[in-house]
């Protein structure tokens, strides 16, 4: 599936706030319903490329992902591809030759990751990937406020299978080590209704979930609240039924050094036990049932103690070829084995040198030297523990 990018700043996106039930209503828009929807004025093709034009902005950019529905012509409807841009026209392609000018009541909306939420309650969703190939597991996010941080923090967990919003079976992270309904999801550092900073980022398979709660909703300067976190699969390089996983912070403390997705093992491999490691995966590589194990991820420092995205190999910019250089992110489970990559991540071999939500080009990495990469950064209360990984987004993230 495609990769979508969903920001605040964006016309039509849902505000995220220290109230309940405004992370629901963010990963809502983002993941299942899509949003900013407008109004198609007039819809014109020349070979395979549409026109469509508007009376209103459509607020759209190019690499966008749009959703186009309600036109006669069925070859119109259906998600596409920004190609290109002005205020009041944006341009696609499709396939086929469907009748030129399109007609009908025709609307346009930022198109949504590809997620499913068959359970829901009350200030709770369980939210499930559509594409054919994910492994169908389920991510139930409870915001109702009963945390100890009360509205300012949300709560996820996954479930291998789930017949309601509160009956799940298999969880990770495991019940026994998170009794209330798993990790923690800083939204906000206060309990108010100001909105602040996200970005998410998806391929429909895995939730990349950026939230800086210290900040307004187009302000996406880092602060001492920025938390990186993420949900969904792992991209494998043997086939792997059970390698979902959730991440967040792994206490009610949003002053602590967890960068959740960001954080790395240290010097020791992750405890099958180990309730610090605030990465969870449904089981460990040899698919044995009943156990949640916690996993880390390696860096270029390895499994040293660092937040990944945090050190400086070389310096930026490399002077020899005036490229940025970058490197994957990769997974491994207790006892110390190999067997992941964190799904399109890709950490920075000159440290943190980029800010929040920043656009990258011209990237030397293998394969991929002509995609487009987004940096999402995190930290912990203190500024001594900053990370971030660049977010590719030209795909497609499986590992080849």
């Amino acid at each position: 599936m495609p990769i979508k990018l969903y920001r605040s700043d964006q016309v039509g996106a849902p505000a995220l706030s220290g109230t309940n039930g405004t992370l629901i209503a963010v990963l809502d828009a983002c993941l299942v319903n899509g949003f900013g929807q407008v109004n198609v004025a007039t819809l014109t093709r020349v070979g395979n490329v549409v026109t469509a034009g508007f009376i209103a902005p459509h607020n759209l950019n190019t690499y966008d992902w749009a959703t186009l529905a309600g036109a006669d012509q069925a070859g119109y409807n259906g998600e596409h591809q920004v190609t290109r841009v002005d205020a009041l026209t944006l341009t696609f392609e499709v396939q086929g030759d469907p009748v030129t000018p399109g007609t009908g009541t025709i609307t346009m909306r930022r198109a949504p990751a590809g997620f499913a939420k068959p359970f829901a309650a009350t200030n709770k969703a369980v939210y499930q990937s559509t594409d054919p190939s994910s492994r169908r597991h389920f991510f139930r996010v409870v915001d109702d406020g009963t945390s100890g941080l009360g509205a300012r923090a949300a709560r996820i967990r996954g479930f291998e299978t789930m017949a309601g919003v509160d009956d799940g079976a298999l969880p990770f992270p495991p019940g026994h080590l998170f009794p209330n309904d798993g990790f923690w999801l800083n939204k906000s550092n206060f309990l108010d209704a100001y909105a602040r900073a996200w970005i998410v980022v998806s391929d429909g398979k895995t939730v990349y979930l950026m939230i800086s709660g210290g900040r307004g909703p187009a302000d996406f300067t880092d602060d001492s609240y920025a938390q990186l976190n993420a949900f969904g699969e792992y991209s494998t390089f043997v086939p792997d039924a059970y390698a979902s996983f959730v991440s967040g912070m792994e206490g009610e403390d949003q002053n602590s050094s967890n960068c959740g997705v960001l954080r790395s093992a240290g010097t020791t491999t992750p405890s099958p036990q180990d309730r610090n490691c605030p990465v969870a995966v449904a089981r460990m590589f040899n698919a044995a049932p009943g156990s949640y194990y916690a996993v880390a991820h390696i860096g270029h420092g390895m499994n040293s103690p660092y937040v990944i995205g945090e050190r400086v190999a070389i310096p930026y910019p490399n002077l020899p070829d005036n490229r940025y250089y970058l490197t994957p992110v990769l997974m491994y489970d207790p006892g110390g084995y190999l067997r992941a990559q964190l799904p399109g991540a890709y950490e920075s071999l000159h440290g943190r040198t980029h800010t929040q939500g920043r656009m990258l080009e011209n990237v030397n990495v293998v394969g991929k030297e002509k995609h487009r990469f987004v940096y999402l950064g995190g930290r912990g209360g203190s500024t001594s523990y900053l990370g971030g990984i660049f977010v590719d987004l030209t795909g497609p993230w499986e590992v080849s």
